[in-house]
């Protein structure tokens, strides 16, 4: 998933979450940004397919019935394999809904795995990218509304 789509999702997702009904959130202000029809398009589609298939995203209150939130605390090793501003982005993704606890772990070993030290935003959204982009194949009980690089059509 491109990063640029990411960054879509990322502030539809905070409209969403400050309670801005769907229908008057101002992609006028993403054009004027730079972001192509396709790419608001290909954000918008993926969020619908979530919320279709019953994946929460963006949840606005703690749950009631269930364990409260925690959150992932670096060892002094992992510490250094994010810079702090793409850390926090990564938990920023984590906090609305759009990377679940395994996808945050998968993320930190992905990067602990290639020995990456130092990740900056734009790495961390290409990690999340390619993560999102593979987790095509399992969500929606398998249905998709945009093909990967190895499918194949008959």
């Amino acid at each position: 998933m491109n990063e640029r789509i990411i960054d879509i999702i990322l502030y539809l997702v905070t409209q969403i979450r400050q309670e801005t009904p769907i229908e008057l959130i101002d992609v006028n202000r993403l054009s004027d940004a730079g972001y192509t029809a396709s790419e608001i398009g290909a954000a918008c589609s993926w969020l619908v397919d979530r919320a279709t298939f019953g994946t929460a995203v963006a949840p606005t209150a703690e749950p009631t019935d269930g364990p409260r939130r925690t959150y992932r605390v670096l060892h002094e090793s992992e510490r250094r394999m994010f810079r702090p501003e793409a850390y926090g982005y990564l938990l920023q993704l984590f906090e609305i809904g759009l990377i679940d606890v395994g996808e945050l772990e998968t993320v930190i070993n992905r990067a602990q795995i290639a020995n990456l030290y130092a990740l900056d935003t734009y790495e961390v959204k290409t990690l999340i990218g390619m993560l999102l982009a593979e987790s095509g194949d399992l969500s929606f009980g398998g249905s998709r509304l945009m093909l990967n690089s190895h499918d194949v059509v008959h």
